[in-house]
């Protein structure tokens, strides 16, 4: 499954770059510049407006649209700012050559007994 890319018109006061669709999925994307580098926001529906739970297939959307090497994050804002008015997950594509921070921890590895 690929997601095929459209460019609708512009209704943000930020760049509306593309919007990508599969039988199963429609993205809208976003350029939006910060005091960091320009992020690029993905929005993820489904087409049947059911709930998008798949942590796989978010990251084979996020693998698609900005690549396999480029990090993505999924925010939780205070309560006072939630918006949720539909169905839709989304995602935060960095700068490229940003790092998270919390991926520079050292990876848990399970111990060894001997």
């Amino acid at each position: 499954m690929s997601l095929d890319a459209t460019a609708p018109p512009a209704t943000r006061p930020w760049a509306h770059l593309l919007r990508f669709s599969d039988e199963t999925y429609t993205v809208d994307t976003h350029d939006v510049p910060t005091s960091f580098g320009i992020i690029q926001w993905l929005i993820v529906r489904r087409e049947d407006g059911a709930e998008v739970r798949s942590w796989d297939e978010l990251q084979r959307i996020k693998n698609e649209i900005a690549g396999p090497e480029r990090l993505a994050v999924e925010c939780y804002p205070p309560q006072d700012e939630v918006v949720n008015k539909e169905n839709a997950r989304h995602l935060w594509v960095l700068p490229v050559g940003w790092v998270f921070p919390v991926l520079m921890m050292p990876r848990l590895r399970p111990a060894t007994g001997g």
